[in-house]
This record gives structure tokens, C-alpha cells and sequence, in this order.
């Protein structure tokens, strides 16, 4: 103790020590003292880990939350009900009344009239595909279409403005358009529920009458002709029937399960039938046809659809709807959303982890699907293919749809990146090999249906002469010559391929 006053000091430790003598220490020092003291009883290192490792994990909740909540869904929601799946039995060399028998049911004099309802947004390629399958069964297509999709986004009425591509199906159909609500931060679910009641009143004006057949699904969802002819020659059917689908994704080529069974066919009870989206009964036709999500021909559809239908809230960051990206996810076969599979058991969930593998059969499609496709063209492709030595080749092969699975080893979305196309090139030579590529074009007849051939031919052409281009200008060619190669290119027979 020093003379003339009282110390006393309980701190002995070397970081207290010093704040115990207020004449040796500035106030900085003294401040930053107590609160080492006050720290004195912490981990330093498990203070790092807290600080920094709370925020990363937050920040991975905020990217992934939703995969985990996925994969964990087994634990906090049950499957639902199974479905009662009735045997499907078909045989184009089999008799209708052998058919009806196979499944129970007895042959009608006369077939019942079918009615085919849907709400139309987009799909001009996969509308076209589902009411030429249909056509030789259906007695009235019913279209309803609204300037505004289910979340209150604006639209142009392209069926409207396309119109005159459906001729085949003008006398047989019953056409409405219905003004849109634009109700801003509305459930996009409460749109689509106000446009399926317009259709449901669409159907009547149609004149549907009791034990018409009425098929309730979206554009997307095709039942296949056979089926329907089945249900509309059968008698004793059941009154509502589920039909399951083989699930495609962008195109043809990626099967995913044949898990879809939102589609239904209804026997038609005035002021009992209501035209709905959801499960209506337990009994479920196996093997009735295709359900193709998301099958556009360009990028700009897939965004558009992105941000129009009513899962708008699986859009969680803003890069997902960058165009590099969609092709990317698209090529690979992967999810749009970045979503886990929705299944009800781990076994399930587990087992469609990942991209979803190309399939390499082109059996039981649309027979519209096949009968577009050109043949001559797909030939004159694999030749191609063959001479990907050249580097213009790869180059362009790198644009080409695949028709579907079979092709799927022929023709690629990526370029390797070792391959690329020539920079070092005379501003001459590109110009001389343009007006090259013109006169062989006017030469095969542009103007008399012969484009996809001689798309082809154009292709083998500069490959066997080399072509070195820049690449703006390739670009702009691809553009030109393949942007216009119509239904084969679409989705419907392959994959996307530019963004418009």
C-alpha cells in the first residue's frame, strides 16, 4: 500500500492487472481492458466460429432452406391416398368390341361425343401437336384464352394472333377470350380459378349435353388418341376417370415418371360437372398419354412461363431467369427452379437426385410429332456429325435440336470449349462465303417448301468447304437459317435453342 491512501486490487491476473492503476493507463486502454476482462471467461476460438459461422449458416438456409425442406418432407407430410389404377389395354390390330371387353365394359352402337376443354396461355407447338392426336375423336375443341396470366402479368393473345395455323380444327371449335383482373399481389391461384370458371361456361355455350365425354386437363397434358376413342366407343365407364401420363420435361427426350395424373375425362352431368384442376376420384387409367412441362420452342417462352404460372413463388432469385442459365439446365436436363424432387419418401427422393437421363426411345409419342419430323434433314444432321472434325461444325452442331432421345448422342447443347470457331479471317472471305450461302439457298428453292432440306445441305456445305466466318456473323446465320426451320426444330422434337 503506497502512503496517504488506501489501495486494494483482487485482480492478480496480467490482463487486469493493469486497469487496477488508474495513473498508469490512458482511458482507450482502460476501456479496452474491461472488456477483455469481461471476455476473459470465452473461448476465443468458439467466438470466431459463432460470429462467423452464424451468418454463413443463415446465408446457406437463405440459398438451400427450400432443398431441405424438401428432402425432409417425408417426415411432416403424408403421401396421399393411392389411386385405384385401372389396367389399360390397346392393340391397333385388336377390335373395339375385344377392347371394351378386356376392360370390363360393353361396345356402344355409337360412339359418345367428346368435348376437349383448355385454358390457353403460350403452347402453340404442344396445342398443335395435342389437337392433331385427338382430332379423328374430338367432336368440339373448346379454347378459352385471357389477356392475363394467373399473376396478373399482361399477355398477347397468340392463339388469337395465330388463329389461321388451326384451320384443320375452325369448323369444330368454340373459341373465347376473356378480359384479365390484374389484381396486383393477388394468389395467382385465385386468376386461374376465375378463368376455369369462365371456361366452365364456355363448355355449355359449346352445347355439351349429358353423357358427353368431356377431357379436363392443361394444353400440356395429352391424352392419347386411342384412349379417348376407347372411352367415347366403351359403355359402363366410370362416370369421373383419372388418366396417368408419362412425364417429359422441356422436351421428348427427358422422361421423368409417369407420375402425372391431373388429367381427367369426365361423362358430362348438367349442373354436376365443374371443369377443376385437382383429384376428383380415386380411379386412375394407367398409360394414357404425355404430360410435356415446359416444352417451348425458345428461352424468351420458358421465362415468359416462369413468371406467368401459378408456382410464380419458385422463382427465388432473379438469376434464374438469366438466359445462359435456362439453356444450360435445360441441355443437362436439370430443374428450372433448383428444386428437390416432390416425393413423399426418402427411396424416391434419393433415387431422381440429379439430372434426369436422356432417353433413347422415340416408341408410343404423337403420331403428329413423328410424322413432321424430316427425315431427309435428321439423315443429312448425323452426316454432320460425322465431318465434326471441322471446326464450323461443331460450331453449329452446337445450335441443333436433337429430334428426341435417339438422337440425343448425335447432337449437343455445348460447345467444347477447346472448339471454337476461327477468328483469323479476312472481312473478304466472309463476305464471299456469305453470298456462297446465299446462292446455294436460292438454288434449293426457299420459297418451295424445301427449307429443312435445304437447311442441311447448306450445313454439308460449308463444311466441305471450310468456312471460317467470324463469329458475329455465324451467329447472325444461325439465326437466319436455323430460327426458321420450323415445327422440327421446336421443343416438341427437341431442345430450345436460342432466346428468340
Amino acid at each position: 500500500m503506497e502512503a496517504g491512501g488506501y489501495y486494494n486490487c483482487k485482480k492478480t491476473d496480467g490482463i487486469c492487472e493493469d486497469v487496477c492503476d488508474s495513473e498508469h493507463g490512458s482511458k482507450a486502454v482502460f476501456s479496452m481492458s474491461r472488456l477483455k476482462c469481461a471476455l476473459r471467461g470465452f473461448d476465443l476460438r468458439a467466438l470466431l466460429i459463432l460470429l462467423i459461422g452464424l451468418p454463413i449458416l443463415i446465408f446457406v438456409i437463405y440459398l438451400h432452406g427450400q432443398k431441405v425442406t424438401y428432402f425432409l418432407r417425408p417426415i411432416w407430410e403424408k403421401p396421399p391416398k393411392p389411386f385405384k389404377v385401372l389396367p389399360h389395354y390397346y392393340n391397333e390390330n385388336v377390335s373395339m368390341a375385344n377392347l371394351c371387353k378386356l376392360h370390363g365394359w360393353k361396345v356402344r352402337e355409337t360412339p359418345r361425343r367428346v368435348f376437349d376443354a383448355v385454358l390457353f396461355s403460350n403452347e402453340l407447338d404442344i396445342l398443335d401437336i395435342r389437337w392433331h392426336e385427338l382430332s379423328p375423336y374430338v367432336s368440339e375443341f373448346v379454347l378459352l384464352e385471357s389477356n392475363s396470366t394467373f399473376t396478373g402479368l399482361k399477355k398477347d393473345l397468340h392463339f388469337k394472333e395465330n388463329r389461321q395455323r388451326f384451320e384443320f380444327a375452325e369448323s369444330r371449335l368454340t373459341y373465347g377470350m376473356i378480359g384479365g383482373r390484374f389484381v396486383k399481389g393477388e394468389n395467382p391461384f385465385v386468376e386461374e380459378s376465375y378463368q376455369r370458371v369462365a371456361l366452365d361456361q364456355l363448355i355449355k355455350i359449346a352445347g355439351i349435353t349429358d353423357d358427353d365425354l368431356l377431357i379436363m386437363s392443361d394444353v400440356d397434358e395429352i391424352p392419347s388418341g386411342h384412349t379417348i376413342n376407347l372411352l367415347r366407343w366403351c359403355d359402363d365407364i366410370p362416370e369421373v376417370l383419372h388418366l396417368q401420363l408419362r412425364n417429359y420435361l422441356y422436351s421428348f427426350e427427358f422422361f421423368l415418371d409417369d407420375k402425372s395424373w391431373r388429367a381427367s375425362i369426365h361423362r358430362y352431368r348438367a349442373g354436376k360437372t365443374r371443369y377443376a384442376h385437382f383429384r376428383q376420384t380415386d380411379d386412375l387409367m394407367a398409360d394414357s398419354g404425355w404430360h410435356c412441362s415446359f416444352c417451348f420452342r425458345y428461352i424468351s417462352d420458358f421465362i415468359f412461363k416462369m413468371q406467368a404460372y401459378s408456382h410464380v413463388d419458385r422463382i427465388r432469385f432473379k438469376y434464374f431467369l438469366n438466359p445462359k442459365r435456362i439453356q444450360h439446365v435445360i441441355c443437362r436436363g436439370a430443374d428450372l427452379f433448383d428444386m428437390l424432387p416432390e416425393e413423399y419418401t426418402f427411396q424416391e427422393i434419393i433415387a431422381k437426385l440429379g439430372p434426369i437421363p436422356s432417353t433413347f426411345s422415340a416408341v408410343h409419342l404423337p403420331a403428329y410429332l413423328l410424322e413432321k419430323m424430316s427425315y431427309p434433314a435428321l439423315i443429312l444432321r448425323a452426316i454432320i456429325i460425322l465431318l465434326s472434325f471441322d471446326i464450323f461444325a461443331v460450331h453449329y452442331r452446337k445450335h441443333m435440336y436433337n429430334a428426341v432421345g435417339v438422337w440425343s448422342q448425335l447432337t449437343v447443347c455445348k460447345q467444347p470449349e477447346s472448339l471454337q470457331v476461327g477468328k483469323k479471317c479476312s472481312v473478304f472471305t466472309a463476305f464471299y462465303h456469305f453470298i456462297l450461302l446465299v446462292m446455294v439457298n436460292e438454288l434449293l428453292g426457299w420459297q418451295v417448301q424445301l427449307g429443312k432440306l435445304s437447311h442441311s445441305l447448306i450445313y454439308i456445305f460449308l463444311v466441305i468447304v471450310r468456312v471460317r466466318l467470324f463469329v458475329p456473323l455465324s451467329d447472325m446465320l444461325r439465326r437466319h437459317f436455323v430460327g426458321r426451320s420450323g415445327l422440327e426444330q421446336a421443343v416438341l422434337v427437341g431442345r430450345p435453342l436460342q432466346p428468340d
